[in-house]
């Protein structure tokens, strides 16, 4: 393994290190500037900094979270032990598909796993209002907050709770109002026609 540290400059400014010898032919790993860590100089790798991410914390509130759950249980009650690490794999899953559903917010799940709407299909329409299946939440118009939300098209938000292809996306009271104003402002019409 080789290692090669160049630096751009002065003690706080970047550099990069480059390390042969991992299989990646140039793989470089910038190096930020200095840092007093508990009374002792060095300097912060990109890696310090990703293991200090969001993705970091995550992955390791994860294990922890899955161990104290198991411990908690296996306290309690007996398990075999051949039972055991299909038991944590079960645990950490479940943890998982929770978190997944809470980041999101692509509706619940029941028991079976299946998708369940926050608003039963049936009454997710209403002349005033249309309420999404994904939150809950009542809408005039609904593709907006599909594509901000969950990046959804109409079409997609349809197949995924199998609605037909018809479904609206705007409430019937404000798709006529809004019919209504166009054609008193006589909006669509040829510039022929307007001219008799």
């Amino acid at each position: 393994m080789k290692i090669n540290a160049v630096t751009d400059g002065g003690i706080d400014a970047p550099s990069t290190v480059s390390l042969k010898g991992f299989g990646a032919a140039n793989a470089r790993i910038a190096v930020l500037p200095i840092e007093w860590s508990n009374g002792v100089k060095r300097r912060r790798t990109v890696a310090d900094e990703m293991s200090k991410s969001k993705r970091g914390q995550h992955a390791e509130s994860m294990q922890t979270l899955t161990a104290k759950i198991v411990c908690a249980y296996v306290t309690k009650n007996f398990i075999r032990p051949e039972v055991l690490p299909r038991f944590i794999s079960s645990v950490y899953q479940a943890i998982d598909i929770a978190r997944k559903k809470s980041i999101s917010g692509n509706g619940s799940t029941d028991v079976r796993g299946a998708l369940r709407p926050a608003v039963p299909i049936t009454l997710s329409i209403t002349p005033d209002a249309i309420f999404c299946l994904e939150d809950g939440k009542k809408f005039k118009s609904m593709r907006r907050h599909l594509t901000v939300c969950y990046n959804m098209t109409p079409d997609e938000y349809r197949k995924k709770w199998g609605l037909p292809p018809d479904y609206p996306m705007v409430a019937s009271d404000y798709s006529e109002r809004r019919s209504k104003l166009a054609k008193k402002a006589r909006l669509g019409r040829r510039k022929r026609e307007l001219a008799l």
